[in-house]
């Protein structure tokens, strides 16, 4: 009796370590990653610039300075929940191909006022860190929805 419970015990184990769906398996990003590089099948910078402010109009975010020459976009200042944020979009050319380095940086919206001094939070860089829900996750959140939004081959995950 003891060893028929030991084998079914052993046979569940067996089974459920083989019958897992691995087709779900999460996308792995490295902790403290703070740039995502996308390669993309845009011809020329100019067509990624382009596409990009186009993406940003459609999900109502104002590019605070486009430079066409450098191929460089940055946000104005998007609010997110508790927290604002500005992206980076930087298009170059990386062996034949056009790429989109996206950096952001974000605020929390809290002041404390102690004695008549109000202090307030300063600039941090977005990174992939903290927990679902947190300003951190938040901020990350809102830069990786651009990897579904830009059409792209292949994407980086950068840590500087």
């Amino acid at each position: 009796m003891k060893t028929l419970l030991i084998l079914c015990v052993v046979t569940l184990v067996t089974c459920s370590g083989f019958c897992q769906n691995k087709k779900n398996k999460k996308l792995e990003i490295p902790k403290k990653t703070n740039t995502i590089e996308l390669i993309t099948s845009y011809k020329t910078p100019k067509e990624a610039l382009n596409e990009i402010v186009k993406v940003l109009l459609q999900e109502g975010i104002e590019p605070e300075k486009i430079d066409s020459s450098a191929y460089f976009i940055t946000t104005g200042t998007h609010g997110i929940e508790s927290t604002d944020n500005k992206l980076m979009f930087v298009i170059f050319e990386k062996s034949d191909t056009i790429a989109i380095r996206i950096t952001g940086k974000f605020v929390m919206n809290i002041e404390i006022t102690i004695g008549g001094v109000t202090g307030k939070s300063s600039w941090n860089k977005i990174s992939y860190q903290g927990i679902k829900g947190s300003p951190y996750r938040l901020s990350w959140d809102f830069m990786h929805k651009f990897t579904t939004l830009i059409p792209n081959k292949k994407v980086n995950y950068i840590t500087q």
